[in-house]
C-alpha cells in the first residue's frame, strides 16, 4: 500500500523521518511505515509530494489496520498537507500461481481552497 501526501513542508517530512528516506516510523499495530522520500518541482505553484509505503506484519484484522491508519493519517496530516492519497493494489494467486484476481483501490482526501 502507497500513501502519497501533497504539500507537507520539510519540517513535517524530517519530524516523521528524521533519518530521511527508508526510516521506518511508528504506525498502527501491525503495520510498518517507511518514508520513501519526497519529489520536488522548483515552481512557485506546484507542492511537494512525499510517499510513504504501508507493509502489513504478520496476520491482522484489515479493520484494526485501515482503524489505525485513519488515525495515523489525521493525527499526521490533518490541516498540514494539501492531499493525501492512499492506493493499494492485492494480486490473488490460484493453486497453479496464476493471477486469479487484481484489486485496486484509490482513496483521495483534499482540503479545498481557503
Amino acid at each position: 500500500m502507497y500513501i502519497k501526501v501533497t504539500g507537507a513542508g520539510p519540517l513535517l517530512m524530517h519530524q516523521l523521518a528524521p533519518n530521511g528516506v527508508g526510516s521506518s516510523m511508528p504506525g498502527p499495530a501491525g503495520v510498518r511505515i517507511v518514508y520513501a522520500g519526497t519529489d520536488e518541482v522548483r515552481a512557485a505553484d506546484i507542492p511537494p509530494e512525499s510517499l510513504f509505503v504501508i507493509t502489513v506484519v504478520g496476520t491482522v484484522a484489515a479493520e484494526l489496520i485501515a482503524r489505525g491508519l485513519a488515525d495515523w493519517l489525521t493525527d499526521n496530516f490533518q490541516g498540514r498537507s494539501e492531499r493525501v492519497e492512499v492506493s493499494r493494489r492485492v494480486v490473488e494467486l490460484d493453486d497453479r500461481g496464476q493471477v486469479a484476481r487484481v484489486i485496486e483501490e484509490q482513496i483521495v482526501a483534499e482540503r479545498k481552497g481557503g
